[in-house]
């Protein structure tokens, strides 16, 4: 007697097809995805890039800037959305593209210039001010690098405002409670736009 056929299994998920927690754009199916254990930089209005085809001088752009509604403009494609996304999920959406002009476009991005991820310090430091984040910077070295508390400064009262409207919220930071290893939660890692006030 014949053994029936199996049925075949269910193919595995693919994890690259999870869409990207971010506000402003989502990445395809098969794009890189960032992820809470790796950071990465999320590309903002403001920023310069530097855009490279391999072979096609006509395309390659230097210098293009990242507008206030998110989008550049290249040849060929026009404009496309780059806030929200990482350089490699930018250069994934640009090669898919371009490939429907090209055959096998190869796409480079490269971050030119930074503006986006800024964040004031504001108060009782030694030299308040915006401050650009070129990499992921939690609220000690915000503080640091806004070169750390003046004579008056009560450490204990930080806060830090996010967001704007009804929407803000209110972050407190205890200046102890973090050095001394008990509330860490507070350190966070600042986002564009954050103020932190130092009264």
């Amino acid at each position: 007697m014949e053994k029936p056929m199996e049925k075949p299994a269910a193919p595995a998920a693919d994890a690259t097809a999870k869409p990207m927690a971010t506000p402003m754009a989502a990445p395809e199916a098969g794009a890189p995805e960032a992820t809470k254990q790796t950071p990465v930089y999320i590309i903002g209005p403001g920023d310069r890039l530097e855009i490279v085809v391999w072979r096609e001088q006509d395309l390659t752009r230097r210098g293009v800037l990242v507008r206030p509604d998110g989008r550049i403009s290249m040849p060929l494609i026009d404009d496309i959305m780059a806030a929200g996304l990482t350089p490699m999920q930018l250069k994934y959406r640009l090669t898919k593209v371009l490939s429907h002009f090209l055959e096998a476009p190869q796409v480079y991005v490269i971050l030119d210039k930074v503006v986006y991820y800024e964040f004031s310090v504001l108060g009782n430091v030694v030299r308040p001010g915006n401050y650009v984040m070129e990499k992921p910077t939690d609220v000690l070295q915000a503080l640091a690098t806004a070169g750390g508390f003046n004579e008056w400064a009560d450490k204990d009262s930080v806060t830090i405002l996010r967001g704007i409207g009804p929407n803000r919220q209110i972050l407190p930071f205890i200046y102890k409670e973090v050095v001394e290893g008990e509330k860490l939660g507070q350190n966070v890692i600042l986002k564009p736009g954050d103020i932190i006030i130092v009264p």
